[in-house]
């Protein structure tokens, strides 16, 4: 069996991108849950944050909006580091691959009070469209990569 350190995620950024040293962002993205909470009856939100290195970052820094889809490929990294005497150890959550979605409408002062036709927290069969589109377009170029890299 094949073992890989690799993640495949989906959603729309949370708030900007932002940059925490030369050459490294951080990403967080608002992705919904498919579990229904019994108590509320509603979807749950996660906000899992992302880490970005090179020249990537400077990309990711221009293009990149808040509420913008996105779908990432990462791995996993984990690093230690000593604080007060204790030895602490950290996971990242590093991409290594980006595909970027539809950027957020602009809306006028006009449309900024009208209400939507779609309930909160429901996505429109348009949007869940393009989504399956952008995530398959990852996995189907990882698949390809992972095959060239066995031969």
């Amino acid at each position: 069996m094949l073992y890989a350190n690799k993640g495949y995620i989906q959603g729309t950024l949370a708030r900007d991108p932002y940059k925490v040293a030369e050459g490294v962002v951080l990403l967080t993205l608002r992705v919904r849950d498919e579990r229904v909470n019994p108590a509320t009856g509603r979807r749950e939100f996660h906000f899992p944050t992302f880490v970005v290195f090179g020249r990537e970052s400077d990309r990711i820094l221009k293009n990149l909006v808040k509420n913008q889809e996105v779908a990432l490929e990462y791995k996993l990294e984990t690093r230690n580091k000593e604080i007060n005497g204790e030895r602490r150890y950290f996971e990242d959550k590093v991409v290594t691959k980006i595909v970027y979605g539809r950027k957020p409408e602009v809306r006028n002062a006009a449309a900024a009070g009208a209400e939507s036709k779609t309930p909160k927290n429901e996505t429109t069969k348009e949007e869940k469209e393009a989504a399956k589109g952008v995530l398959a377009k990852i996995i189907e170029e990882g698949m390809k990569n992972g095959s060239n890299e066995e031969k």
